[in-house]
């Protein structure tokens, strides 16, 4: 336990401000950690699944365009990742894909609806309904 005492003196030699400052940079250090591992854990999630696709829409912005793709089970991205799927191929895969067909979809990644973020299409094979 750090007294009032050793406080004073060590605000009074300066070494107070330096405590603070490595203190400071550990806990940034475990913020940026923290956030790495949930970024990567990202690419971890993986699913495959078999759903009707719906409809598909390409969606520009001012510097970027993301393929969605709308299923009975929800909303998929087909974008170029070098993680992940490590893919360069994605208007390919998202020009094959017809409406109101049934497909097996290997997708990974996590949905987050506050940055308009979907799971990315890994592959995707035609396959039966039923």
């Amino acid at each position: 336990m750090v007294t009032r005492k050793q406080l004073r003196t060590a605000k009074r030699n300066g070494s107070f401000t330096g405590m603070a400052y490595t203190l400071a940079a550990i806990f940034m250090l475990v913020v940026i950690a923290a956030i790495g591992i949930q970024v990567g854990k990202s690419y971890y999630k993986r699913d495959t699944f078999t759903t009707k696709v719906i409809n598909k829409e390409r969606v520009c912005d001012r510097s970027d365009c993301t393929y969605l793709v709308f299923t009975e089970r929800g909303t998929y991205a087909i974008k170029d990742a070098f993680f992940g799927a490590g893919r360069f191929n994605s208007s390919d895969i998202y020009g094959r894909i017809k409406e109101d067909r049934c497909y097996t979809i290997k997708a990974y990644g996590w949905r987050l609806p506050f940055w308009s973020k979907y799971e990315n299409i890994d592959t995707i094979t035609e396959a039966s309904c039923g």
